[in-house]
């Protein structure tokens, strides 16, 4: 009921100035169609964009609704017109103002919101440095190739069986000398992780799976000192293959 009466108050308003029919009410009204002209003929490309795409709409179709209102014969009527279209005008260019307020408090809103997802769940921040490709061997096995983003290969890693049982993940760099081993661990209550090391036996890094709030996963490896190095995550090229990227922190 409110919305319906704020609608019919600018025809309630100009049926009043016409009614009433007073010349120095018109005068004014000129005075401000005038001042409108003018202030529409100061606008230019050097005025800015708040000017040029929201002031001069609004006075190019108040402009308008005069140009229509001075074929009426009536000073009163013709008064009337001009202030209920000038309200109008103003009210739907206070709301279009307002939305766009609301639109970009929203696209605020959501650039934060994700800016704190990406936060919490872990993702880099960083570069891309290395990819990771799983690959079969000519005469059966498989084994993981791991490429820099030069396309240079870097390192290729291996599962490996213990003698008395277990496996483990053996890395070799590009000249085929062992770097590493890495192998499943499991936490106190349950929890699993990759536990890697280097050819003297010294742990330098750990990697665990984290799930993101919205769904996926990914690996996080922190070094010895529990400082997060790295994050990988799988994903899926143009033609359905897959890889891991990991990018540095």
């Amino acid at each position: 009921m409110g919305l319906y009466l704020l609608l019919l108050l600018p025809l309630v308003i100009g049926g009043i100035i016409a009614a009433i029919n007073d010349s120095s009410v018109a005068v004014k009204i000129d005075s401000f169609t005038d001042w409108l002209t003018s202030r529409k003929s100061k606008i230019t490309p050097e005025s800015g964009k708040f000017s040029r795409f929201f002031i001069r709409p609004f006075l190019w179709a108040a402009l308008q609704v005069n140009g229509f209102a001075d074929g009426v014969k009536h000073d009163g009527m013709k008064s009337g017109i001009r202030v209920a279209s000038y309200l109008y005008i103003i009210g739907l260019f206070l709301y279009l103002s307002m939305m766009l307020v609301a639109l970009i408090v929203v696209m605020i809103i959501f650039a934060v919101i994700m800016l704190v997802v990406d936060f919490f769940d872990g993702s880099s921040g960083g570069r891309v440095v290395t990819r990771s490709v799983r690959k079969s061997r000519i005469f059966g096995g498989e084994y993981v190739e791991t490429v820099d983003q030069s396309g240079k290969v870097v390192s290729t890693s291996e599962v490996k069986d213990r003698i008395f049982g277990g496996q483990y993940v053996e890395t070799k760099d590009n000249s085929g000398k062992v770097v590493s081993t890495s192998e499943s661990k499991e936490r106190l209550f349950g929890d699993s992780y990759v536990e890697t090391k280097d050819t003297e036996g010294r742990v330098v890094s750990t990697s665990e799976s984290k799930e993101r709030i919205f769904g996926g996963s990914y690996v996080e490896t922190k070094d010895a000192e529990g400082n997060v190095i790295a994050v990988s995550e799988e994903k899926e090229g143009l033609f359905g293959d897959r890889r891991v990227e990991t990018s540095t922190r």
